[in-house]
């Protein structure tokens, strides 16, 4: 298993990657801190952020009706609209900050949260709801559960602690907000980040099953469970998780990098490099570090030549790499000196 593929991929063995707070959305990129609303500073404009915008219909799945996407800023003003197309509208190039986005769509209620974007790749959730619906709530098919304003609080608190290591504020605040919400897929799943800090990675795994259970579809959970797997050597167990977390987030990298990975470490090699192909597409220069492995993919299905360019355009931008240094050598290395199996026999991407 190649550990040093994972923590090049998130930051650091188990890092929570997504965190699924109505506020922020599905954030694809954490941030090394995460901004309070309330004591955030002005904006930098040499930052640029993205914000998906992804509408539900009431079983979970991707909307099918054409919604209007508008973005204003906090004090008023709209500065931008979009039309979703299945279920998804894009804005490229905003400048970090808190934004009102509101959908609305013919015979549909009105929806509006409040979104912290930062910078990189923030996700929105959004649920449709139909106007003069009779089912009361409790009838309704099950959706992502949303925290109270006191509990997207707490939350962005605890999260901020988790990141700084901050222990004992986290576990107080998680008994606080679990008191809230004891049946927030999120709360669970911040718990399961908390117990990876205090080093407990069973419990860490009960939570985020926990998790699954109240919200199958919650891509955190998914991933660090697909994770965990890959860690473990158990790329079969991965699998099911992962296909679930791309058709939760069509968008997101690091479902594709993580089958990539999954498809490896079973011999799949074609499949392999078909999913580092998209998560790369998909992450741009953010899914760097999926470079050497899909080199390790294309070497191991006899595609040489193709490996030999991935990892010299890999390293001229990440000449520090002294591993895709290494692999990059093995494979231009003459035949009669080279390594029996590429894929087995090459060292492991960034070590």
């Amino acid at each position: 298993m190649d550990l040093y593929f994972l923590r090049r991929l998130f930051g650091f063995s188990f890092l929570p990657v997504v965190l699924l707070l109505p506020l922020a959305g599905l954030a694809q990129r954490m941030p090394s801190t995460l901004p309070n609303q309330q004591t955030q500073t002005e904006p930098d404009p040499g930052i640029s952020a993205n914000l998906m915008v992804m509408v539900h219909d009431e079983s979970g799945h991707p909307s099918d009706a054409i919604a209007l996407v508008s973005i204003s800023g906090v004090g008023g003003g709209m500065l931008n609209q979009g039309t979703t197309n299945a279920g998804q509208v894009e804005f490229d190039g905003l400048v970090p900050g808190v934004y009102t986005v509101k959908v609305s769509a013919g015979g549909y209620e009105d929806s509006v949260q409040t979104v912290n974007v930062n910078g990189g790749l923030v996700i929105a959730q959004f649920q449709l709801r139909p106007f003069g619906e009779a089912k009361a709530e409790s009838q309704r098919p099950p959706g992502l559960p949303i925290l109270s304003p006191k509990g997207q609080k707490l939350a962005r608190e605890v999260w901020k602690n988790l990141q700084e290591k901050k222990l004992d504020s986290a576990h107080a605040g998680l008994e606080e907000l679990y008191k809230l919400a004891p049946a927030n897929p999120d709360v669970t799943y911040l718990y399961g980040v908390y117990e990876i800090q205090a080093r407990d990675l069973a419990q860490a795994k009960s939570y985020w099953q926990k998790t699954l259970e109240i919200y199958p579809r919650h891509v955190g959970a998914l991933l660090q469970l697909s994770q965990m797997a890959l860690q473990e050597n158990r790329p079969g167990e991965a699998i099911p998780w992962l296909n679930t977390a791309m058709d939760a987030a069509p968008t997101a990298w690091r479902p594709h990098a993580l089958m990539s990975q999954a498809f490896f470490e079973q011999r799949q090699y074609p499949d392999s490099v078909k999913e580092a192909d998209k998560a790369l597409a998909l992450g741009h220069k953010e899914a760097s570090p999926v470079h050497p492995l899909l080199a390790r993919a294309l070497a191991a299905e006899g595609n040489k030549e193709r490996a030999i360019q991935v990892l010299r355009n890999y390293l001229r931008d990440h000449p520090e790499n002294t591993g895709a240094q290494k692999m990059l050598d093995a494979f231009e290395a003459p035949a009669s000196k080279a390594p029996n199996s590429a894929g087995s026999q090459a060292p492991p991407p960034g070590t």
